[in-house]
């Protein structure tokens, strides 16, 4: 008889930040506070500080074949292995056995550095295998400073936008792709919720912020949108429109959010709220459903994440936060909140045209970034404002979506499937031929499956799961690093100019 193993990731230290992540990658989890429970566990992550009797009962889970995970939170474990602690700006994106990130890491943090400046040691202990992670998970998920950054284009004129300081959805992929690695080294699948509907490869949002647009403009839009069926979602600067409200009420098969009522952000909390719900009250005077927000600038903080959650919006989507990444619901000083929230690529076309881009090329960086977002199975959400026109790039790049085949859906739509995934739960027991599972409420949400040979499928959820007896695929890694990436890290006179820009703009508003 077949011994079985559940594939589900024990937590020995809660932390919020872990939760976020854990429940944006799908996998199943629990927090470990029963020690003879660890080998239930197809990985242990230890996320605090070991006691002597507790280290024995780990010990013995390795080497026995089990898979251990340790944080900077375990210092002694962590340090004690590291060859080196500094201070990392950036690092560029890495395709190793042990982990992968696409994109440039911005870390600005101290890191613990192991051989050949590898931020994790994997070690091989007996039959199992241990890891030592030498970025803080916590900090970085929980730091909300924003930094001016190029985005790389093929012009070699690098479009810039104020965002997240640190990289999330780099620190996504390298915990994912880690973890990953660790089942896969203890010769079991790796098992997680897809990111999609069933089993749709990506998804496409796309968001107006309508700052001052005329009526003109917003119907040049509009029709856009109608023409090629894309599901537009508008976020009105309601001052702006605030005496023809009455049109946005013909909108058919879109939907409408409140950016602000006045274009700009408070540092005080009650002057936010004021301005936040004075948009919502208007909107809903004209009997227009409202779901969700987008803040101008696109700023972040705890106050302002309190402010969606106590006006009841199911999400909000500001590039302060995250940006170019998968949905998650942000940890606020209450707990986490009820509003997922949606990140978008920060670049518009207004950030185009601020570097010279003709329309041409205009159109061949976002069809770059939809093939990007393809090969990394990551969403395609772009963003645009009436007032920047040049509309003609998008009736091509709504063509090019179109001809994808890619699932296009409005905001509401991606964050009610969101909340449908998260309540979903999957936890798996593998025999070496099949996994059998509890399975909760399904709905749209499928699993994939990933094998130790590189091989995977994206499925149905069941009660039981032959694997013998469906198809899988060789995983691809097709997508190709530019050489000249981290040019887009480089100083740049343009970034002070712009930043001292838009403070003169917002302070003279």
């Amino acid at each position: 008889m077949r011994s079985t193993q559940q594939i589900k990731i024990g937590l020995i230290g809660y932390d919020p930040s872990w939760q976020l992540l854990l429940d944006q990658i799908g996998v199943s989890w629990s927090t470990i506070d029963d020690m003879a429970t660890l080998a239930r566990h197809s990985l242990i992550i230890v996320n605090k500080p070991v006691e002597k009797n507790d280290r024995h009962l780990l010990n013995y889970y390795l080497k026995s074949g089990g898979s251990l995970l340790y944080t900077v939170h375990e210092k002694h474990k962590v340090a004690s292995c590291a060859k080196s602690k500094k201070y990392l700006t950036s690092l560029p994106p890495q395709i190793r056995a042990e982990y992968s990130f696409y994109d440039v890491f911005d870390i600005g943090s101290s890191v613990y550095l192991f051989e050949n400046e590898s931020i994790v040691q994997v070690q091989s202990v007996e039959q199992g295998i241990q890891s030592c992670l030498g970025i803080d998970v916590s900090t970085l998920v929980n730091t909300f400073s924003t930094t001016r950054k190029n985005f790389y284009s093929h012009t070699g004129v690098f479009p810039h936008e104020r965002v997240s300081h640190v990289s999330k959805n780099a620190l996504r992929k390298f915990i994912f792709t880690h973890i990953e690695f660790l089942h896969h080294r203890r010769n079991l699948p790796f098992v997680h919720k897809w990111f999609y509907p069933k089993k749709n490869r990506s998804i496409f949002t796309f968001r107006i912020d309508s700052d001052k647009g005329n009526k003109d403009q917003i119907e040049e839009i509009y029709q856009l949108s109608a023409k090629h069926r894309i599901p537009t979602s508008w976020f009105l600067d309601v001052k702006s429109h605030e005496q023809w409200l009455d049109y946005f009420g013909k909108f058919e098969s879109q939907e409408i959010g409140v950016h602000c009522y006045d274009h700009t952000i408070h540092k005080n909390e009650v002057r936010n709220r004021e301005n936040f719900e004075k948009a919502l009250h208007l909107l809903k005077e004209k009997d227009l459903t409202i779901h969700g927000m987008s803040v101008p600038t696109g700023a972040w903080s705890n106050n302002i994440g309190t402010i969606v959650q106590d006006l009841q919006f199911k999400y909000s989507s500001e590039f302060a936060y995250d940006y170019d990444n998968i949905p998650s619901f942000p940890y606020l000083d209450r707990g986490f909140s009820s509003a997922v929230q949606l990140p978008v690529h920060p670049v518009c076309i207004g950030t185009l045209l601020r570097e010279g881009y003709r329309s041409g090329d205009m159109v061949k960086y976002f069809k770059d970034i939809v093939d990007r977002k393809i090969l990394l199975k990551e969403p395609i959400c772009l963003y645009h404002h009436p007032t920047h026109r040049c509309n003609e790039v998008f009736d091509e790049v709504f063509q090019y979506i179109n001809a994808q085949n890619i699932l296009c859906l409005s905001y509401n739509e991606y964050a009610e499937w969101w909340k449908r995934r998260d309540h979903f739960e999957f936890a798996g027991d593998y025999d070496g031929v099949k996994l059998k599972a509890n399975v909760s409420h399904p709905h749209d949400t499928w699993i994939r499956i990933s094998m130790p040979n590189g091989s995977e499928t994206i499925v149905p959820p069941a009660d039981e799961i032959l694997l013998d007896a469906i198809q899988f695929e060789k995983k691809q890694d097709t997508f190709q690093i530019p050489n000249d990436i981290m040019r887009t890290r480089s100083f740049s006179m343009k970034h002070l100019f712009q930043n001292a820009l838009d403070w003169w703009i917002k302070t003279t508003e």
